[in-house]
């Protein structure tokens, strides 16, 4: 029996995706290739994309192919150095245009997260690629495995912002989405996520409350605390939709303000307001009707100043609130978490009671005898 037949057939098989691509737009092309990833179909997929890449170079979907191969390189093959040359290569090429500086900002990421041997790399990466998929449950287990594993790595923080997005786009849980965005903020400073956490703690905050005052400050507090960035943008079209009208930027306040009623939070002048530093913030086990804030300062302050800053917290947090109704209690210590200084609980249509603890002459000596064993 003759073998041509089916070497004739074996060539035809080979050449079908080849044929195709020349039949594709090079939108049809890259959208082919994000649907080969979608269904698992790995292989394929990269090869698709390299084609694309290939062909279409200076397309505008060109970048985000240049990362798509990268990340499956990672995330597949745990071929790091694959990866990077890469989006080397197109980098290179492209440097002096906006494409090819953008791909030379995602070699960047790979190069500063590839401690510990690029395993955190791998999990963060396929967790993406598990989010292209749809798979959340892969996704979230890739995740949670950094985390577990490597929690002092770079991509810690990227991890449990991504966690967020899981929760809130994933698993349709707001509420835990708010509670993983929250951790972002409150134990990453420093974060560069921290702009895509707070415009996700926004955009839970608008699935659990719907357009509400608090929604609108959420999105407001994201445009303020990080202009020209992806998520004040976004936060600005969010909040356009919601109010109906372009806010491109925020609002400056009025030259003079009207007088706050008694039942409203105060809003100090920011000049009276001493530095303090937010420890932790959350709902509680035994209570999620009421946000907890808990706050640190200086030891030296007066009751004055402590009022101020419990004042300035009720007036910068009240948004985190997942529901308008609910109360805040906002603790102080001198040194958290063992010196309590008072503590703040502010209700809706009620005023402020404060419980502020009056410190002795002996804790002022205690104070001072530590700070010289300190060598402060």
């Amino acid at each position: 029996m003759s073998t041509r037949p089916a070497l004739i057939v074996l060539a035809a098989i080979a050449l079908m995706p080849t044929l195709a691509s020349a039949q594709q737009s090079p939108d049809q092309a890259f959208a082919f290739a994000k649907q080969l990833e979608a269904d698992g179909d790995k292989a394929f997929a990269l090869l698709e994309y390299k084609r694309f890449l290939f062909l279409n170079d200076r397309h505008a979907k060109a970048p985000d192919a240049a990362k798509a191969v990268a990340r499956m390189y990672v995330a597949y093959l745990n071929d790091v150095d694959k990866a990077k040359k890469t989006l080397a290569a197109y980098a290179a090429k492209h440097g002096r245009l906006a494409a090819g500086q953008k791909v030379r900002a995602y070699q960047t990421f790979l190069e500063a997260n590839s401690d510990n041997n690029g395993q955190p790399l791998k999990l963060y990466l396929g967790g993406e690629s598990a989010e292209v998929r749809g798979d959340w449950k892969e996704a979230e287990d890739k995740y949670n495995t950094l985390l577990r594993d490597f929690g002092r790595s770079r991509l810690a923080d990227n991890a449990m912002m991504r966690l967020g997005y899981v929760s809130l786009i994933g698993k349709k849980n707001a509420r835990e989405a708010l509670d993983r965005f929250n951790t972002v903020l409150r134990n990453y400073a420093t974060s560069d996520v921290r702009p895509e956490a707070d415009l996700g703690y926004a955009e839970a905050t608008h699935v659990l409350q719907g357009n509400t005052v608090s929604t609108q400050q959420a999105y407001r507090h994201v445009m303020t605390a990080h202009p020209n960035t992806d998520a004040a943008r976004k936060a600005s079209q969010k909040l356009a939709a919601m109010t109906g009208r372009p806010t491109p930027t925020p609002t400056p306040p009025p030259t003079t303000t009207p007088k706050p009623k008694p039942t409203d939070p105060p809003k100090p002048a920011d000049k009276n307001v001493p530095v303090y530093k937010l420890e932790r913030e959350g709902y509680t086990i035994d209570n999620d009707n009421e946000l907890v804030v808990i706050i640190s300062f200086a030891k030296n302050l007066t009751e004055a100043q402590i009022r101020a800053a419990f004042d300035d917290a009720i007036a910068k947090r009240k948004f985190r609130r997942e529901k308008t109704s609910h109360t805040m209690l906002i603790e102080g210590y001198f040194s958290y978490p063992n010196d309590k200084a008072g503590y703040a609980r502010w209700q809706p249509n009620n005023r402020v009671s404060y419980s502020i603890k009056k410190r002795s002459s002996e804790d002022a000596v205690r104070d001072t005898i530590l700070d010289l064993l300190k060598g402060n």
